[in-house]
């Protein structure tokens, strides 16, 4: 499918109050300072109601986001700023976040036919790692697509230097919250946690590269598909989970159980070996701590938690790997962030990076990178025309991704879509997983749920 999209105007949006002097500088934390500046992209889709003119609801929704915007920048003043030349702080001079509106020659019904995620990349404003001088980046930016057939597309691109997808939320819960007339449920970001829990530094530790990940990339092309797990999938997967360790697993730990186990098929089928594998799962600290941080707390605070698995017998059990994801997730606790925040987290995060070091180094490229962004509210983000139709994270499908799965919310929010990104070949295996799909339904058309206003 080919599909054009004409940008008919791009703007620098800023707040509506300037931020007082004595909020000028954002510390970052040690976390975000380890963080690339690259940007972390999310789309929205909004389907249209037909018996709507067009031009005047385009002019009022273009208003209604501007107006809104503006005032949710004030309470998460940060994301209008910029990086500091060191590294330390971002300047909250309010120079402001990327606007920018386009116009798509194509229907969403057209889209949703087929969606091809190499699509997904002309919905949004920024892409990849910032080019040019860091300190001059945008730290957040968003476009808003209008379709032929007056839907809309909404792509936001957020730094990951500053915004976690728990700090992505609580600002959209703001702005929408602004946008449709309930100003009282708006947050103020909370600026000091992610610095105070892990302080910055002049120095990095040893090995901070790490922290992006694998360094031990699986050569060949990468291959992005996604799948859809419905309700009665996943209960079964949830019994097939169950072990005297994990009497009652979650879907998510059920799921990536399940995901992992025929990821490590594939890798075997293709290799004729069988080596120790590895799941690193990304996970939010600010329940983890005591006393607990506010969802609203602008920063990277979330940590990483490794599961391992080094039985080398031919047949892979499901509970086995479960097993070992919930021992993983269990061990990061409040105990646990109590030994690595405040004085002790620069030693705390350097003893993670070694321990990181040596099960990469140990796993090579069997390792893969789990994120879950089920229930965290992204189809809550409705600006007064509806919840969005559909959502999805962004195309990261280039040869420098692979084993790398995100699961989130399907529309009618019943099941899990996982995106999943292996080498190739693999790839090709597990489409061909029997077993696999008997649980895994891959995703060739889009379906639409809920009604919009637009």
């Amino acid at each position: 499918m080919e599909m054009r999209v004409e940008v008919t105007s791009r703007e620098t949006m800023k707040p509506s109050s300037p931020t007082p002097h004595g909020l000028k500088t954002f510390n970052l934390c040690l976390l975000d300072q380890m963080t690339r500046m690259y940007y972390a992209s999310v789309v929205f889709f909004y389907p249209s109601d037909p018996t709507r003119d067009l031009p005047v609801k385009i002019d009022h929704i273009s208003c209604t986001l501007k107006k809104s915007l503006a005032e949710a920048l004030t309470r998460f003043y940060p994301l209008s700023g910029r990086l500091s030349k060191n590294n330390l702080y971002i300047d909250c001079n309010d120079a402001g976040v990327l606007y920018v509106e386009a116009r798509v020659d194509c229907s969403l019904s057209e889209f949703a036919k087929k969606p091809e995620i190499r699509l997904l990349d002309k919905f949004l404003p920024l892409h990849g790692v910032s080019t040019g001088p860091e300190e001059e980046a945008f730290l957040f930016g968003i476009q808003v697509n209008v379709l032929s057939c007056g839907g809309i597309v909404i792509g936001t691109s957020s730094s990951h230097k500053i915004m976690d997808a728990t700090t992505f939320i609580a600002f959209f819960r703001t702005w929408t919250a602004i946008a449709t007339g309930r100003p009282d449920q708006a947050m103020q970001a909370d600026c000091m946690a992610a610095s105070t829990l892990f302080p910055s530094s002049h120095t990095m530790p040893n090995n901070a590269g790490l922290w992006h990940g694998n360094p031990f990339t699986k050569p060949g092309k990468s291959s992005l598909r996604r799948f859809v797990f419905d309700s009665a999938a996943l209960s079964r997967l949830k019994l097939d989970a169950r072990s005297e360790f994990v009497p009652n697993p979650t879907r998510i730990e059920a799921l990536t159980g399940f995901i992992w186990k025929h990821a490590i098929r594939a890798s075997r089928m293709l290799s004729g070996m069988q080596p120790p594998s590895a799941v690193v799962q990304s996970m939010n600290l600010r329940h983890r701590v005591e006393p607990p941080l506010p969802e609203q707390s602008i920063g990277n605070i979330a940590w990483r938690a490794f599961a391992t698995y080094e039985n080398t017998r031919p047949e892979v059990e499901l509970r086995d790997l479960v097993e070992s994801v919930r021992k993983s997730l269990a061990e990061i606790n409040v105990d646990h962030v109590k030994k690595i925040r405040g004085d002790g987290a620069f030693e705390g995060i350097s003893k993670w990076l070694e321990e990181a070091g040596r099960i990469y180094t140990k796993m090579r490229q069997e390792c893969y990178t789990f994120v879950s962004w089920y229930r965290m509210g992204f189809y809550d983000v409705d600006f007064g025309w509806g919840r969005p139709g559909w959502v999805s994270v962004q195309n990261f499908g280039d040869d420098a991704f692979k084993n790398v799965v995100i699961m989130m919310d399907t529309p009618s929010g019943n099941g899990i879509e996982a995106l999943i990104a292996l080498e190739e070949q693999e790839m090709s295996i597990l489409e061909q997983d029997q077993e696999f799909l008997a649980s895994a339904k891959p995703q060739l058309s889009m379906v639409l749920q809920g009604r919009s206003k637009l």
